[in-house]
């Protein structure tokens, strides 16, 4: 049977990366939803919930390096699965936690956890697609595995109403196990006759000078603050500080705004796919990725600066900025195009590096934002999540800003040269 399946080679490695990113994306995104109820029950202020979600990302962040290393060297299929089965105790433990303490390191043990999930599988696309199908096959991934940033909205809003948010975590580690178990089994690292498996292994002095190759080159710098910024502006607001918003400025409960949420990550999803799409299309990646950070700077602004929004214009706001906002596979891509084959687990680590700690940075230092406004009774003033958006409305713009002069790189001229490599 096993063999029955691996031969639908491409396919099943698409799949079954995807399933792992799922479960990846719901543990980096439940806590959103529930996040008014962590406040509640272990009295957490809005610095130490900030704290608290970001060292998630910065869990992630620290094991880039490392994993790119190990991905280069043994492979996506060892070092992502090992990986993921400390991510399963994480979660475990972010369950039976008791205390602030305890529920913040069980926190941090689960982003080490699950920091070969996304790289390891684009890593995986890199081997096993054609590189003209890159952008495509990694959006594809991408928008699969963000079901798990939908699962983490309403469906992690009703399972919490009904077990609680402890039973809720519990319930996810449960489902992740054999999901874990099925990948360590099926996935290979590259397809048959790929030249990962006759190339000699790099020495460590190799793959450390490749590592400095990537982190020298100045349009890669330029990208990676991009990848720093535009996705923590996003992961802010939907793993963070969506939730209390909606709970604090309309009264929303927890499945009401787990709704309001599911729209914000379905529309991501859709600009996922469109992305990925679209740059092969028009044979362009620099200017779709200059008009998504300049209509997500936009609509940051509008929801900063225009008082009384109704709620469904919210919910229009929240549904625009997550499509626009979802070039993330078409940085990397662009990112990719920029270095040889060999280099792919660097570039897709030290890129994704940029991600985590662009995550954690600003959902840390968003809990200091917010707590400069005093607040009395439950739930934070308006004037605080005004100056939310505007902090990362000002950010965005700022990657933009620095992202301009990127020279580009074409679809058709990055598939020319991955031909001419393999």
């Amino acid at each position: 049977m096993t063999a029955a399946l691996f031969r639908t080679g491409p396919v099943l490695i698409l799949a079954l990366s995807t399933l792992t990113y799922v479960f990846s994306q719901l543990l980096r995104n439940a806590t959103g939803v529930i996040g008014p109820e962590l406040m509640r029950d272990l009295a957490l202020s809005p610095e130490a919930l900030g704290l608290l979600i970001s060292v998630y990302s910065l869990g992630n962040a620290v094991m880039q390096i490392p994993v790119g290393l190990m991905l280069d060297r043994i492979g996506p299929r060892k070092t992502t699965y090992a990986l993921l089965a400390i991510a399963i105790l994480g979660t475990i433990g972010f369950a039976l936690a008791e205390d602030a303490t305890t529920l913040t390191i069980a926190r941090l043990v689960t982003g080490i956890g699950v920091s070969g999930a996304y790289v390891g599988a684009i890593v995986l696309v890199a081997r096993w697609f054609p590189p003209a199908r890159f952008a495509g096959m990694s959006s594809f991934f991408l928008s699969g595995g963000n079901v798990g940033a939908l699962l983490a909205t309403a469906p992690i809003a009703l399972l919490a109403a009904w077990l609680g948010w402890r039973g809720a975590f519990g319930t996810i580690a449960v489902l992740f196990l054999p999901v874990v178990v099925l990948g360590a089994l099926l996935i290979r690292d590259a397809p048959p006759g790929h030249a990962f498996h006759a190339r000699p292994p790099e020495t460590i002095r190799e793959t450390v000078r490749g590592l400095g190759v990537v982190l020298r080159d100045r349009n890669q710098q330029r990208i990676f603050l991009v990848g720093f910024i535009n996705y923590a502006a996003f992961a802010t607001i939907l793993a963070l500080w969506g939730g209390p918003f909606l709970n604090d400025r309309y009264g929303l409960d927890p499945v009401a705004r787990g709704n309001v949420l599911l729209a914000f990550s379905l529309a991501a999803i859709l600009g996922i796919v469109a992305y990925g799409h679209v740059d092969v299309l028009l044979d362009r990646r620099r200017p779709l990725i200059i008009a998504s950070l300049a209509c997500s700077t936009t609509f940051l602004l509008v929801l900063a600066l225009a008082p009384g929004l109704a709620l469904w214009q919210i919910v229009v706001l929240f549904a625009l900025y997550g499509f626009f906002c979802a070039s993330n596979s078409l940085c990397l891509a662009h990112a990719r195009a920029l270095f040889p084959g060999r280099l792919v687990g660097r570039v897709a680590t030290t890129y994704n590096l940029a991600v985590q700690l662009g995550a954690a940075t600003f959902q840390l230092a968003s809990g200091f934002v917010v707590g400069l406004y005093p607040h009395d009774g439950p739930g934070l003033p308006a004037e605080a999540y005004r100056a939310l958006f505007l902090f990362l409305a000002a950010a965005v713009f700022v990657a933009l800003v620095v992202y301009f002069p990127v020279r580009d790189v074409r679809p058709s001229e990055d598939a020319r040269r991955g031909e001419r490599e393999s």
